[in-house]
């Protein structure tokens, strides 16, 4: 994955018979674990770099895009998957009595768990939702799963058992992403102050159109006090087309690269 930054904020919850619930992150940790197997750069939920302990989990019980954009951009992250999670305990069932629920000491011995999950995968610098996974832990798999230690001990089998099909519906649609901006370039955003005036728009995207690797420049927005954003795709990260723009020139005048963030430049022609 290049070593790709990736932030994991889950809100996951284990809710007992009674109604009771928890925060947890059984899931968070065993997706991290195969996300950093990867080649993924994991980055701890304070953005203070890679995480030697594992995944800290979010305990908001909600998380919005907005919110997301916003905490994967202090993070600076590539990447970050979100959304929830919960784990339900339930009491063993002796409907049927073929299987013991306690022991000749009285001792519970089975401890059946169900779940869902919502999962999404978002890109940072465009904004975009990449992949999502939703999905529930049957209880109908029970028999493929020892439900005879403890409710976290279900779970975390059911997430080891499950994790490598969540990971790989959330990174196929990343991989491919990837593969295009490689095949037809990135959805870059440049905004360019010191133009003229309106008639220097087209002249400006023209210019920029001549630059190495770029596959195509859009006009977008409303033009204001010498201001115009475009959109750009070029083929090659935005630190590239910051230092190509560097070294363009625009009716003879240079180019100011002011700032690049994410998937977008400031650049300002000179007077």
């Amino acid at each position: 994955m290049g070593k790709k930054k990736l932030i994991v904020m889950l809100n996951e919850q284990s809710i007992d018979d009674k109604g009771v619930s928890t925060s947890s992150s059984t899931l968070a940790t065993t997706l991290t674990d195969i996300f950093r197997t990867d080649g993924w750069r994991i980055i701890d939920e304070k953005g203070t770099g890679d995480s030697d302990k594992g995944m800290k989990v979010s305990s908001s019980t909600a998380m919005g895009v907005p919110d997301a954009k916003d905490l994967a951009r202090k993070a600076d992250a590539d990447y970050i998957l979100y959304g929830s999670t919960a784990f339900r305990y339930q009491p063993p069932s002796s409907a049927n009595n073929i299987i013991p629920e306690k022991n000749e000491k009285g001792e519970q011995i089975l401890f059946f768990v169900t779940g869902e999950y919502d999962l999404q995968m978002f890109e940072v610098s465009t904004g975009r939702q990449l992949g999502k996974v939703a999905g529930k832990f049957e209880q109908k798999n029970m028999n493929q799963i020892q439900a005879s230690k403890s409710y976290a001990q279900t779970a975390f089998d059911f997430c080891k058992r499950d994790a490598p099909r969540i990971v790989a519906e959330l990174r196929n649609p990343v991989l491919e992403y990837l593969r295009n901006q490689d095949v037809n370039g990135a959805d870059l955003r440049v905004k360019v102050s010191g133009l003229k005036d309106f008639g220097e728009v087209s002249d400006f995207e023209s210019a920029v159109e001549q630059v190495a690797n770029v596959r195509g420049v859009t006009a977008n927005g409303d033009f204001e006090k010498g201001t115009q954003e475009y959109e750009v795709t070029y083929l090659g990260k935005a630190q590239d087309l910051g230092k190509a723009l560097l070294t363009t020139t625009y009716k003879k005048k240079k180019l100011q690269v002011l700032s690049v963030k994410n998937n977008m430049l400031e650049v300002a022609v000179n007077k």
